[in-house]
């Protein structure tokens, strides 16, 4: 049987977000209410990478940098997990809450768009639906995509995660 043990008792709010930064054994958590990216060691040291992050989110982590989800401002933003600079990656996401990221592509559940969207980062204006139908809410258990159908042909409420295996370019999306 696994032990379960707190790594981190830093006075959180409101964790909406977590990543993983599998090479160092970080931990990076968006605490939604007090709009704060922390990142934890295996020791459960925490420190603040970036503060005044606008209703964070989905956040992923991905070459040196954390993705987040600023739905309190409509927006995708790279944190540098170093230094903390941000960039903004998305402007104009309608309620971004998940998002998955490689170094080339990043993936955003929008919830104010009822889809999930595609982006590749070296052409900002390449955008492309991956799942469900822009502006009609549904229910991705009872349309299309729930029993086999096309993910882009699916309906959702909201789309909350994503997912993304670069490995095997496999997507996943769920309906929260």
């Amino acid at each position: 049987m696994a032990t379960l043990r707190v790594l981190s008792d830093e006075g959180w709010r409101r964790p909406a977000g977590v990543a993983v930064n599998q090479e160092e054994g970080l931990l990076y958590i968006a605490d939604e209410s007090t709009g704060v990216v922390r990142r934890v060691d295996a020791g459960g040291n925490a420190r603040d990478v970036s503060k005044g992050v606008k209703r964070p989110q989905g956040i992923a982590y991905c070459a040196g940098r954390i993705a987040v989800c600023e739905s309190g401002l409509g927006r995708v933003a790279a944190i540098d997990a170093v230094t903390g600079e941000v960039e903004v990656l998305w402007p104009g996401v309608a309620i971004p809450t998940g998002v998955a990221a490689s170094e080339t592509e990043i993936f955003v559940c929008s919830a104010g768009s009822h889809a999930v969207l595609a982006r590749d980062l070296r052409c900002k204006d390449d955008v492309r639906v991956v799942a469900g139908t822009p502006g009609t809410a549904g229910n991705m258990k009872h349309d299309l995509c729930e029993d086999g159908g096309p993910m882009a042909a699916s309906r959702s409420s909201r789309h909350v995660h994503a997912q993304l295996n670069p490995s095997v370019a496999s997507r996943h999306a769920t309906d929260g």
